[in-house]
């Protein structure tokens, strides 16, 4: 067995950005999330759709497109577990997204709708009133998160729910990304992230 983190949100939120995701080595079914080093040498965590006797086609279950066609020798592992803040979490093959990936495309650009109509309604009094009022006691937790060679991630929460999360690469000491989910977008979230993520900066 084998252990890799995984980067990025094209797998979210069945593999989250900085999780510690656990490989066996053994062959995979489809629907399976498989880890390849096809693109440059980089290991990529996406879901095995195809399965050819030549060669088998992934896609992330956040991503429109299908992957390029690997080889079967790219294989690292398929994953079967993952560690996220000091939990193991099983890790199943998923056999609707496996047969009817295209749904998941929908299901993006409907996600993407959703959030379009949001932050529209954000702009109004009445919806910032609404979450204040749902978060009243709210309880706003920042802390540093999984850590590599080449990055920080810093993570809030709120009432003990993931909320938004600011990754820091320590080469160039710039944020790579700044993500606040949409209904903690009015709490000031971001800012105190970005002043944590300063303290980070100036350490570089």
């Amino acid at each position: 067995m084998r252990v890799v983190r995984a980067w990025g949100w094209s797998m979210h939120p069945n593999i989250k950005d900085g999780d510690l995701v656990i490989l066996k080595e053994r062959e995979p079914s489809r629907g399976e999330v498989i880890c390849f080093s096809g693109y440059s040498g980089t290991k990529t965590l996406h879901r095995l759709v195809k399965l050819k006797r030549d060669y088998l086609t992934t896609k992330g279950d956040n991503c429109l497109n299908l992957d390029k066609a690997i080889k079967w020798d790219e294989i690292l592992g398929v994953a079967i577990a993952l560690k996220r803040e000091n939990r193991i979490i099983p890790l199943k093959g998923r056999w609707l997204y496996g047969y009817f990936y295209f749904f998941s495309g929908v299901i993006f650009h409907g996600r993407n709708f959703l959030k379009w109509i949001i932050m529209n309604l954000q702009e109004l009094e009445v919806y910032s009133w609404i979450v204040r009022a749902i978060f009243s006691d709210q309880n706003i937790e920042i802390a540093q998160g999984a850590e590599t060679e080449d990055f920080y991630l810093i993570q809030a929460r709120v009432n003990g729910r993931e909320a938004a999360a600011l990754k820091i690469n320590k080469k160039s000491c710039s944020v790579v990304y700044l993500y606040v989910k949409i209904i903690y977008r009015k709490l000031g979230i971001e800012e105190k992230l970005k002043e944590e993520g300063l303290r980070f900066i100036n350490t570089c």
